[in-house]
């Protein structure tokens, strides 16, 4: 009897099994719904299930180190990568594909961030014969202490790669975003930017720099050596975009090593390698095909055979003027492929582009990396199709009646005609005026109108995908067979200019008809209590005062009848006077200038940008900003945008509205060295401060000065050593020269010690405005800051960088008043440690210091930001710099705490970092908002700070969606004032540049 119970409950097992097996029946398991993690989940899961994980940020165990478990099911996202992060701090990779999994093993919708591993596949690991599919996904800010900073694919795994976006990773060794070891996935409509291979390592407690070998292809790095025996399929790579990508090997974008491959309508532009193969990297196999593709514009030899025996099959290519022999193929082109915005990594083709139908069919993608069908007519060259899904809309090529005028009852037959030029016209349709509409495929239409009046009729055509094109109004006219008079129709009234600045002078027109007579008058009402009559459809009339005015014509016809037109609103604007100056401009074959302004305000605001030359006379045309959205950005580089670049000395941004910020950014030709400084507004100050002069064999330290009155002004700069100088600046004028060639000749006639000079104070700076750069003469380092006369008996260095980078800080005391400095050290935490007292180290009025523990005595380890109090007021600043000497930049850090402000530049090829320190006493919560130029809001994010704790972190990472298309961030702290500041760094590892929250 027991026996037969277990065999009965065995079949109903067995059955119910097979019941949930059947792939004919899937379920959907959703997280944190029905399980908490997506492990959890996956676990539960059978072949055929979705998974189905909401919107959120995803971290720690059961949501990082994700398994399969070889199952075909589907993992996704609900809303896209957009809503979705799966975070692994560091902690780990996203997902591990180990145990077989097929193409119906998907993975979708993801952003997957701070993902490492030490050997290999910092993001996602797929091997041991394992094909998963991966679709939609965006892979950022992941890391490798070996090969694979994103992705690692090994030995005989075929996964295929879709409609993914690879961005900010690294690898130590081989492939910052891609390592593909004796296999060929298949990596479909995917870009792949700014990855980058290290190839070093730094110890951490001796910063010091450990080489490492074969550090290729910052994209991709492909090995496949003996492949003809068991390679099941190539590498394939189509409808992909590569930019920003870095090896310190070779191979930029990609390098392929004894690894077949083909490339198909790919994008290669803007990579670099410190080896070569800036492009791409071929060594020893020559069953390489690129086709359909852009491998130009990038940083040094764009196509690099590494070896004697490599070649590759190129053809219908846009290649480098100069390319190696060991090349086959036909119709190949030399020609700049002409992109959109190549400075903005655009890499869409201009309408003029010679890559528009260059390519050939044969083996082409149906569709482009956008997903737009590639024209069967021509196929591009590159990622992108051009145009191809920009459907042209139809044309009304007229419309006409066979009358338009008459007596009730009138029957009107109307011909509506229009062509177009990539589909077929679908329907007309006719608007009568009288209340009515019709719509046929022919276009001919009739209707009788049994009531007098002008009725407005029109025709609307649609073409086979939608789009539609409306003809010309055409009045018909309609009287009473009565013959009673008709009133006179106004059919335009115009005002030229419509807005201005007071007094404004503005022309009016009014265009008339009368079907039945004609009309004899006109009245104009400007709206600002004046009124005028003429015989005339012209008029003219002067607004003398700000404001908005509402304006209409009256006609009057030859029988009395009146017509009153549709309003036209004059805006005349008040006085403008809120001036942002950016005090200095190098736009020449060495130096490039970047200027920048955000409406930080909640109305719209208009103005322009004026440049000026060293004697205060505009230079070049002004550049118009209208209606500047609320959160608005406008950053304009000055060679592009201005014409006699070389000759402009300054620029001033004149707006109606005062809430503005702005910075200026220079940065040289060769991509080595840069600066950013906040622009300045005119200030009635007496004094501006040089808190550091560095101007020896090693340093350089050079002022700009303008003088923003239409006055002479004489300063006088006087040195910490006792010296001075005076420097006279006309109206307007602009005034640029090292330190050095200011004292060329000698102090009161004598050759300049420029060694004894530490700091300085310019007298007598009433409406004058200035700024002081410093760099290394022989090191690619600059930075600077504005001059200030800002000083306070307290301020803040927010942040101590350590491991490969030292921090400098200086505080300068203008009354030399001070013998002494209170240091107070905070942790990261708002931990409070024991003050240090210090003392001036340079003469008896400056402070400076390299930060460690070795400079200054019982600074505790932990100490992670510093605020400084003396006894009288003083100011300073606060530099960083690589231990390699490649990179340097600093900020004021005297008044820089508030309750709200901006980081008006995120890098868009490199890295922005934000640190914000808390110098209240109690905790507070940051609201940060990530905009675009438009000033639409991209993403926001909070952040709370315990008292007097510091964060610091990228950018990208302070939010949990995507900001890639914002261009600076905004900041509100609730309850306490913060410090904040930004670094942007290059991707070339090169640049660097920091501003203070503004």
């Amino acid at each position: 009897m027991k026996k037969t119970r277990f065999f009965v409950l065995l079949l109903a097992a067995a059955f119910i099994f097979c019941f949930y097996a059947s792939p004919g029946i899937s379920a959907t398991i959703r997280v944190p719904k029905d399980k908490a993690t997506i492990q959890a989940a996956i676990k539960a899961a059978s072949p055929g299930d979705t998974v189905l994980v909401a919107d959120g940020s995803y971290s720690g165990p059961g949501n990082i180190n994700l398994d399969f478990l070889g199952k075909s099911i589907t993992v996704r996202s609900e809303n896209g990568p957009g809503k979705c992060l799966i975070n692994c701090q560091d902690e780990g990779r996203a997902f591990d594909f180990h145990s077989g999994e097929s193409s119906h093993s998907i993975l979708s919708g993801f952003t997957i961030k701070n993902g490492y591993d030490e050997k290999i596949g910092g993001g996602i690991y797929i091997h041991k014969k394992s094909n998963p599919t991966i679709s939609n996904c965006v892979i950022r800010s992941c890391a490798s202490g070996g090969n694979g900073g994103a992705l690692a694919i090994y030995t005989d795994s075929y996964p295929t790669i879709n409609d993914c976006i690879i961005e900010n990773n690294d690898a130590v060794r081989r492939g910052g975003a891609i390592f593909v070891y004796y296999t060929g996935p298949s990596i479909n409509r995917c870009i792949i930017r700014n990855n980058q291979t290290i190839g070093f390592i730094v110890d951490e407690e001796t910063a010091e720099k450990e080489e490492v070998t074969l550090a290729d292809g910052g994209g991709i790095y492909s090995y496949c050596e003996g492949y003809e025996t068991f390679l099941k399929q190539n590498l394939t790579i189509t409808n992909c975009l590569f930019y920003g990508n870095d090896a310190a090997g070779l191979g930029g974008a990609i390098s392929l090593n004894h690894s077949p491959a083909l490339i198909m309508n790919c994008t290669i532009a803007d990579n670099q390698a410190d080896e070569g193969g800036s492009g791409i990297n071929i060594e020893y196999k020559e069953d390489i095909k690129i086709i359909n593709s852009i491998i130009n514009l990038n940083k040094g030899n764009d196509i690099n055979f590494h070896l004697c025996s490599a070649s590759a099959y190129i053809s219908h290519s846009f290649l480098p003027y100069f390319i190696s022999v060991r090349m086959t193929g036909e119709n190949n082109s030399f020609k700049d492929p002409l992109f959109v915005n190549r400075y903005k990594h655009d890499y869409h083709l201009a309408a003029n582009s010679p890559c528009i139908d260059f390519g050939t069919g044969e083996g082409a993608p149906a569709d482009d990396l956008e997903g737009k069908s590639r024209s069967p007519k021509g196929i591009d060259v590159g990622a992108y199709e051009y145009g191809i899904f920009v459907n042209q809309p139809p044309v009304v090529t007229s419309f006409a009646a066979d009358h338009t005028s008459g007596e009730t009852p009138l029957q009107v037959h109307f011909t509506c005609k229009a062509g177009d030029k990539d589909g077929t016209i679908t329907s007309y349709t006719i608007d009568f005026g009288d209340g009515s509409e019709e719509s046929n495929t022919t276009g001919i239409f009739s209707n009788v109108y049994d009531t007098s009046g002008t009725f407005l009729t029109h025709c609307t055509v649609t073409d086979d995908r939608g789009a539609q094109d409306t003809s010309k109004t055409l009045p018909i006219r309609v009287v009473w067979s009565s013959q009673a008079n008709q009133n006179p129709l106004v059919t335009s009234f115009t005002a030229t200019p419509s807005t201005g600045e007071a007094p404004l002078d503005v022309s009016f027109t009014c265009e008339a008809e009368d079907v039945d007579g004609s009309v004899t008058g006109y009245t104009w009402n400007y709206g600002d209590g004046h009124q005028e009559t003429g015989a005339m459809g012209k008029s003219r009339h002067i607004y003398e005062a700000a404001g908005v005015y509402t304006a209409t014509c009256t006609v009057v016809d030859d029988e009395g009848g009146t017509s009153v037109s549709q309003p036209v609103q004059v805006t005349a604007t008040g006085k403008t006077g809120y001036n942002v100056y950016f005090l200095h401009v190098a736009s020449n074959n060495s130096w490039h200038t970047e200027i920048c302004v955000v409406n930080t305000g909640s109305e719209p605001l208009s103005g322009t940008f004026q440049p000026y030359d060293n004697g205060g006379q505009p230079v070049s045309a002004a550049i118009t900003v209208a209606n500047l959205a609320p959160h608005g950005r406008r950053q304009i580089v000055v060679s592009r945008e201005f014409e006699n670049a070389g000759d402009i000395a300054y620029i001033v941004f004149t707006s109606d509205r005062e809430e503005t910020a702005g910075y200026i950014k220079f940065f040289s030709a060769d991509n080595r060295s840069r600066v950013a400084v906040p622009a300045a507004r005119e200030s009635n100050h007496q004094e501006l401060y040089l808190p550091h002069i560095a101007s020896g064999d090693s340093w350089w330290t050079g002022i700009s000065l303008v003088n923003t009155t239409r006055e002479t002004k004489t300063v006088s700069l006087d040195f910490d050593n006792g010296s001075s100088k005076s420097i006279t600046l006309g109206p307007g004028a602009h005034y640029a020269k090292t330190i050095r060639d200011i004292l060329s000749g000698g102090l009161l006639g004598e050759t300049p010690q420029i060694g004894d000079i530490h700091s300085a104070t310019m007298h007598h700076c009433d409406g004058v405005l200035g700024l002081e750069l410093f760099g290394r003469l022989d090191l690619p380092q600059l930075s600077g800051m504005l001059m200030k006369e800002e000083t306070a008996r307290v301020i803040t260095f927010p942040h101590l960088a350590n491991h490969v980078w030292w921090t400098g800080i200086v505080a300068f005391d203008p009354s030399a008043a001070n013998s002494q400095l209170i240091l107070h050290p905070y942790g990261n935490q708002g931990q409070v440690f024991d003050p240090i007292t210090v003392f001036f180290n340079q003469g008896d009025n400056k402070y400076i210091t390299i930060v460690n523990q070795e400079e200054i005595k019982d600074l505790p380890a932990e100490t992670a930001w510093l605020s400084v109090e003396a006894e009288h007021p003083i100011t300073g600043f606060e530099l960083f710099g690589t231990l390699q000497g490649n990179q340097l930049a600093g900020y004021t850090a005297v008044n820089i705490n508030k309750r709200s402000g901006i980081f008006p530049k995120l890098e868009k090829n490199g890295w922005t970092g934000i640190a914000f320190v808390n110098v209240g006493g109690e905790e507070t919560s940051i609201t940060l908002t990530a905009y675009d130029d438009a000033g639409t809001t991209v993403a926001t994010a909070e952040t709370l700070l315990a008292a007097r704790a510091k964060t610091v972190r990228y950018a990208r990472e302070l939010f949990t969606t995507d900001i890639s298309k914002a261009t600076y961030i905004a900041f509100q702290s609730e309850k306490t004032d913060v410090v904040g500041f930004q670094l942007n760094g290059s991707s070339n590892k090169m640049m660097l540049d920091g501003l203070p929250g503004m």
